[in-house]
């Protein structure tokens, strides 16, 4: 399947009569790795135990194509979904975003995206698992020293945000670090879930991004694991 713009999509579905409730997932890879088929068994498995439509995205990876090429990718593939909503099945009032890591953070960017678009796009939910937020060198606050995390680490996160965004001046857009959005944008985002692990250095951003939802009136659930 091939969104108009050009992206793969992956569509997961059961051969529902009715329409759906839909997912549009994107991948995980620090930007740079992975491809729609490595998350086939977990969207197969949403689709299946949920009775959800899940349509898999696929985008153009670092380092050829540097931010904001993914979120570009990705907003328009939401687009052609939302548009072609009843022609997979998915009713186009429960439409969620969701990934993993890298793919939590352009679901919190294309969400952005849609609140602030000409098309005043609405969908149910952001479904966030470990979500990169902030720039950690534009977060107002304290953050703890990751530097001896397995695999997962501060030096992990500066070279893979180094080669997404190597433009220093581009790490302020709200489309790199969602938490730096203007209020007048966040409180027109639908509910959100996110997952945390409290030795991930994406942790104490995406708790702090919660929160500031929270403060503007967005349902937010978060589950952090210890």
């Amino acid at each position: 399947m091939c969104s108009a713009h050009g992206s793969n999509l992956h569509l997961h579905t059961r051969n529902l009569r009715y329409l759906a409730p839909g997912a549009v997932f994107y991948h995980g890879g620090g930007w740079a790795l992975g491809k729609i088929q490595a998350d086939d068994i977990f969207c197969r498995l949403i689709s299946r135990g949920l009775s959800h439509v899940v349509v898999s995205v696929e985008y153009h990876l670092t380092p050829e194509h540097v931010f904001p090429a993914a979120i570009d990718d990705d907003y328009d593939a939401f687009i052609w979904i939302v548009k072609h909503a009843s022609q997979v099945n998915i009713d186009e009032k429960k439409i969620y975003v969701t990934g993993s890591s890298a793919g939590s953070h352009i679901s919190a960017a294309v969400a952005l995206r849609a609140s602030e678009s000409a098309y005043g796009l609405r969908f149910a939910a952001q479904i966030l698992p470990i979500p990169f937020v902030c720039d950690p060198l534009q977060f107002k606050g304290e953050l703890p020293e990751r530097s001896k995390v397995p695999i997962f680490n501060d030096a992990a996160l500066a070279t893979m945000l180094g080669v997404f965004a190597p433009d220093p001046a581009t790490r302020s857009s709200c489309c790199l670090s969602p938490l730096l959005t203007k209020s007048d944008f966040l409180k027109k985002l639908p509910q959100m879930y996110i997952d945390v692990c409290t030795a991930d250095p994406l942790c104490v951003p995406a708790n702090a991004y919660g929160g500031v939802l929270e403060d503007h009136g967005v349902p937010v659930k978060i589950f952090a694991l210890e």
